[in-house]
């Protein structure tokens, strides 16, 4: 497996992204499509045990959003894990203490997934090797060429809207989330040449101070 850092995208106070707001009843049928996971059981822990605000910008209605950008992309055909996808959504900032940088979460957030698997859902070893590891770094800044992992930070980042972050195309693991950031940016790919290369082609752009707290 190769990473490379990213930025995360340019600050923008006139450019909402227009996804409309998740409302919290969402959760009980945000993984509905994998019976491999005990969704309301799942999201029941998840709640009862979350630190920050429920509603706040790391809360229920972040992770549905980035389960409907998860599904998007793999339903390109990348060949990206959807169940993984789908659990990263719901367990990728779980283990957070505040909405703050809170140095650890993701690494933390691995370790609890190791408790849950066999009880709240169920992971093959490759499955939850990807899983954890995607939520160990997902605030890291990197980008990665496994089509898994790619698209669960691809769709974390096509979040970025909800803190006023307009998300960089260049900054996408995947085809599919390329495109996706690139019309919030109103340009087309194809006039970014940048951003057409592949990840195993870029070079290691610096990463921004402050990642984490997104």
């Amino acid at each position: 497996m190769r990473y490379i850092t990213a930025s995360q995208g340019t600050t923008t106070t006139d450019r909402w992204i227009p996804w409309a707001d998740a409302n919290l009843r969402i959760m009980s049928d945000l993984v509905a499509t994998s019976r491999r996971i005990k969704t309301r059981e799942l999201v029941a822990l998840l709640r009862e045990t979350f630190v920050p605000s429920w509603h706040d910008i790391h809360g229920a209605s972040h992770w549905a959003r980035v389960r409907l950008n998860a599904m998007r992309i793999c339903s390109s055909g990348n060949g990206a894990n959807a169940h993984v996808c789908e659990l990263f959504a719901l367990l990728h900032d779980s283990q957070r203490l505040d909405d703050g940088e809170c140095p650890g979460h993701g690494a933390r957030a691995a370790s609890f997934i190791a408790t849950l698997n066999g009880k709240y859902f169920d992971c093959t070893t490759r499955e939850l090797d990807q899983l954890m590891e995607a939520c160990s770094l997902h605030s890291d800044g990197f980008l990665s060429d496994c089509p898994t992992i790619g698209t669960c930070w691809d769709a974390d980042r096509l979040d970025l809207g909800r803190v006023d972050i307009t998300p960089d195309a260049r900054y996408m693991s995947t085809e599919e989330g390329r495109q996706l950031a690139s019309r919030l940016h109103g340009f087309s790919l194809d006039d970014d040449e940048d951003a057409q290369r592949p990840v195993t082609d870029r070079r290691t752009p610096a990463r921004v101070r402050g990642l984490g707290r997104y």
